[in-house]
């Protein structure tokens, strides 16, 4: 991991769910809820790619679950639009 990539790295691994990974960048400095070119956040991407031990523990970092990208998702409307009840029972509890 180069220092330059981290905010790259940081997201592959939150789709990838590499949670070791997640936790090693933003022990490095990486902004936990940065954000790629279309405006997805790393607990969006986990979302998207059903990784719920990243998504759970993106929530326990402090990841703002609330934040849309470009096209509005959001961990929430992510589990709406894909009927996905395991994602919605880890967000409810965080969600303000």
């Amino acid at each position: 991991m180069s220092i330059k990539n981290l905010p790259a790295d940081y997201l592959l691994a939150a789709q990838q769910g590499d949670i070791d990974k997640v936790k090693t960048c933003l022990a490095l400095g990486v902004d936990i809820n940065t954000c790629d070119r279309q405006g997805k956040t790393a607990i969006t991407l986990a979302s998207l790619y059903q990784q719920y031990a990243c998504v759970q523990a993106l929530i326990d970092a402090g990841a703002d679950i609330n934040k849309q990208d470009h096209t509005c998702l959001n961990p929430f409307l992510i589990s709406c639009l894909n009927d996905d009840l395991t994602l919605l029972r880890i967000i409810l509890p965080a969600k303000p």
